[in-house]
């Protein structure tokens, strides 16, 4: 409940998660995930989860390694606006762990927050390490490589001479990053 900063309003979030172990008789756990948001700021807030519903699974492999798979969908129960993620994660060895992370945005109304990141769907990997290595693989986009360059001031249209296909940061363990 916010109040005494103009009109009083409220935002809730809740949700369940419901585990089944041992999925097929294996090590495998799966988790079925059910969440819902409510934001009744309207125009007072700039908040893209308003009313919005979110499923997911979660995955775990339960080994040594820890691997994990996040995946789900949120889905605005008024207007045309779903959110996708992924996200997977295990250890290589002692020191290392590899990880991918991918969202995706979709809107149909141009009066949308989530409209402005329709294209900018993604998938990312990268591979850390305990010391505070780390190398990340980003690339530019999954929608078609082709939208409007987000290197250039105009938003020029992308072309065989001129196409960002993502980038490569490496960073130490410091933090310092090189491109």
């Amino acid at each position: 409940m916010r109040s005494g900063q103009g009109p009083t309003f409220a935002a809730v979030t809740g949700g369940f998660e419901h585990t089944t172990f041992g999925l097929l008789d294996s090590a495998l756990d799966l988790g079925a995930i059910l969440e819902y948001s409510y934001d009744g700021g309207g125009d007072l807030t700039y908040n893209i989860y308003d009313n919005d519903v979110f499923g997911g699974l979660r995955l775990s492999f339960n080994d040594v390694q820890g691997t994990e798979v996040l995946a789900g969908l949120l889905q605005d129960v008024e207007d045309d606006v779903t959110l996708g993620t992924l996200e997977a994660s295990r250890r290589l060895g002692l020191s290392w762990r590899v990880e991918l992370i991918g969202r995706l945005f979709r809107s149909g109304d141009d009066q949308d927050p989530v409209y402005w990141f329709r294209r900018d769907d993604y998938l990312q990997t990268s591979l850390d390490s305990r010391s505070g290595a780390a190398i990340r693989l980003a690339p530019a986009g999954l929608d078609g490589l082709r939208g409007p360059c987000r290197r250039c001031p105009l938003g020029a249209p992308d072309s065989d001479e001129h196409m960002v296909v993502g980038e490569v940061m490496v960073e130490g363990p410091g933090g310092a990053a090189s491109r």
